[in-house]
């Protein structure tokens, strides 16, 4: 119910310069000068958007002299973020060798000797369409060995996701992959604060691992974000050295400051729920047609004139339904009008922001962060404090905007009485009144923190050309002692991750490593956070993309959501990209979607063994302790991944305010919920968190 409306202008931002220059590039923001001369060897730069983050990483990687890896939280982040440095390179005047499925591999790696800096794109789609028949493994350890030279610089931009498939041996020629990736002697983490609970986990284990290995130094670490709640706790507690760079935002101009943001005039919308149902989408639609019908004062046209940013990706289809569908009786033609971008539609499909003309994108988190473009009008969604600072960063960057916020009632009533604001008390009141959602720092210092380690470790050491099932465990029992000790600094305030391992002899090391729990997290997708997927096929002008079918994974829980129909996974095989099926491989179905139609929620029976056993740790179901209401195509896929793969923890008592980031699934007795996936982890660790209540929203 939506009962709060109110106006108001957020005058534009400034931030401070200096007279110092970077090359070609002249009078460097304040704090982008302090992160380069920083000496530190772990430095967290916490800057609004806009503020030149990516200049002030690769000047301080450029001042070391180092070779660096760039870690992005998504494919979209990665590909906007390789322009702009490359770009940036270009302006200092280096030639740069870029390396992706944008350049011919053969050209590209002769081309070393003829250019300064290479730069080195690898995510799963570019390992995709690059291998053409060998293996992913073998084009990764080409293009590592051609292009290492003394004294040369690269810099390799990735995501998590092909750094988890190398530390468990993925790929072929992996070892030779690790030994190559350890002459990277700069880690540098985008976006750091968009990682939360087991993904936050499994990536701060991770950089540990790797900072610790290929020289008696630790390699430094650069954390680039724009908000920090228990994660900047846990960074100060766990390195000690650590030199936070937060700039000063000022209110009004001088010679010495430059503008960072413009006037916004906001319509605010009090909205306390998660956006869900035709009602909002149509509600949403109409005000960006709205919008689409407006004229506005820029000198130049927009690549995109009006932008949707919203929380779930089903939620933005069903909108850009709607759109549509008033667009038509305007007797507006759709094509080349209406796009979309979410992480569901691949790269060949996605339109170019360069080639749009005054478009109407909608999007999801995906394009919440780093993407450079400026909008005149935007509608957005927000319910918690860092989405809120992404989305509403994303209009005023360049010119005024007009923004439509779907934020929390209280939001409203605290802006509500005054026609402007200064862009710092603005900020000040959304702090106050948005939920900071926490990252779930503290869970790195838990006992259920032993279950990442172990699975970290036995991923790690998979036998060779052998089934799924056939491990090393005398290795995997050193690897976790390894683990452990590269993590042994990890410290939330009182607790440390040390004090959950050392206790632990040899002989029960290898028992843990045995249990099923383990083996289902190494074998099932748990180090990429795959354990809730699904594949799923989306007719392409669902999701507004050139092409006829977009096989993606989705969330489990996003089913109940879409109307389709179950599908034997053989009619489709030849189509569904290969990281796909590997990632869903115990899969027997697709789920193909005929139109988005929201259904009831699905809601769980449990009998009473269940209860006693699944009330007190994190395991994996067996058959026959659950069923699943409705009765359905819903209720089938949900027992399947319950039965065979997935992770589970019951959640007594939940409260419907939980964090709505966590899946799960209410019990029909209303006495709580399963908590699925690498997220039962966390239910777990709340459950039995001394202060519980402070981690919920």
């Amino acid at each position: 119910m939506i009962d709060t409306t109110a106006s108001t202008i957020v005058r534009g931002a400034y931030i401070e310069l200096t007279d110092e220059s970077f090359g070609n590039i002249k009078r460097l923001y304040r704090h982008q000068l302090e992160t380069m001369n920083s000496s530190s060897d772990v430095i967290v730069l916490d800057a609004p958007t806009g503020t030149g983050k990516t200049l002030a990483a690769l000047a301080c990687v450029f001042k070391r002299g180092e070779s660096a890896i760039f870690i992005y939280p998504t494919n979209t982040l990665v590909e906007d973020q390789t322009r702009a440095i490359q770009d940036l390179i270009l302006q200092l005047g280096k030639r740069v060798n870029r390396i992706d499925d944008t350049t011919n591999l053969d050209d590209a790696l002769r081309n070393v000797a003829a250019t300064d800096i290479d730069l080195i794109v690898l995510t799963g789609a570019i390992l995709e369409s690059v291998s053409e028949g060998t293996s992913k493994g073998s084009v990764i350890e080409r293009i590592f060995k051609t292009t290492y030279k003394e004294n040369r610089m690269r810099i390799l931009l990735t995501n998590p996701d092909t750094l988890y498939l190398t530390e468990s041996g993925k790929y072929h020629l992996y070892q030779r992959i690790a030994e190559q990736l350890d002459t990277f002697q700069m880690l540098v983490i985008d976006e750091f604060h968009l990682y939360s609970g087991p993904t936050l986990a499994r990536l701060f284990l991770m950089l540990n691992r790797f900072r610790r290995t290929g020289g008696s130094e630790p390699k430094p670490l650069l954390f680039l974000s724009a908000t920090h709640g228990d994660m900047l706790q846990l960074l100060q507690d766990s390195f000690s050295n650590m030199h936070l760079i937060k700039p000063k935002i000022f209110d009004e101009w001088n010679e010495d400051r430059r503008r960072i943001r413009h006037e916004t005039i906001c319509t605010l919308i009090g909205q306390n729920d998660v956006m869900f149902g035709i009602d909002h989408a149509r509600m949403v639609a109409r005000d960006i047609l709205d919008y689409y019908l407006r004229d506005h004062t820029w000198d130049k046209s927009p690549n995109v004139k009006v932008l949707g940013i919203f929380n779930s990706v089903t939620f933005a289809a069903a909108v850009t339904n709607e759109v549509i569908l008033l667009l038509k009786e305007h007797g507006i033609d759709t094509e080349n009008v209406l796009v979309q971008i979410n992480g569901f539609i691949p790269r060949s499909a996605r339109p170019r922001i360069d080639d749009l003309h005054e478009a109407i994108l909608v999007g999801t988190s995906a394009i919440e962060v780093g993407i450079d473009f400026d909008v005149p009008f935007m509608v957005i969604e927000a319910h918690d404090l860092a989405s809120f600072l992404q989305r509403f960063g994303r209009g005023g960057r360049h010119n005024k905007c007009h923004a439509t916020l779907y934020i929390p009632r209280e939001m409203v009533d605290r802006v509500a009485f005054a026609d402007e604001w200064k862009f710092s008390h603005f900020i000040e009141e959304a702090k106050q009144a948005f939920k900071s959602l926490p990252s779930y720092a503290a869970f790195l210092c838990s006992d259920q923190v032993i279950q990442i380690l172990l699975t970290m470790a036995l991923s790690a050491c998979k036998l060779p050309k052998k089934r799924n099932d056939e491990y090393d465990y005398d290795q995997a029992v050193e690897y976790f002692r390894y683990l452990a000790s590269v993590n042994g600094h990890v410290k939330f305030k009182d607790k440390r991750l040390v004090d959950n391992t050392t206790d632990l002899n040899d002989d029960t090391i290898l028992q843990l490593l045995r249990k099923k729990t383990v083996k289902a997290m190494v074998q099932n997708g748990f180090l990429r956070g795959t354990m809730n997927s699904f594949i799923v096929a989306f007719p392409g002008g669902l999701l507004t993309a050139t092409s006829d079918t977009v096989y993606a994974l989705l969330d489990i829980l996003e089913l109940y959501k879409l109307k389709g129909t179950l599908e034997d996974i053989d009619k489709h095989i030849n189509k569904i990209p290969r990281h796909i099926k590997r990632v869903a491989k115990s899969a027997k179905w697709v789920f193909v979607v005929d139109k988005i139609e929201f259904q009831s929620r699905p809601r769980v029976y449990l009998n009473d063994m269940a209860y006693q056993y699944y009330g007190k740790k994190t395991g994996v179901f067996d058959n026959s302790i659950i069923s699943v209401k409705p009765n359905s195509h819903i209720a089938r896929i949900i027992e399947k991944m319950l039965n065979e793969r997935n992770l589970v923890y019951l959640l007594k008592d939940v409260q419907r305010r939980l964090d709505y980031r966590i899946p799960r699934i209410y019990t029909l007795d209303g006495n709580g919920a399963l908590i699925v996936g690498d997220w039962a982890l966390i239910g777990e660790y709340l459950s039995q968190s001394d202060n519980r209540e402070e981690d919920w929203t």
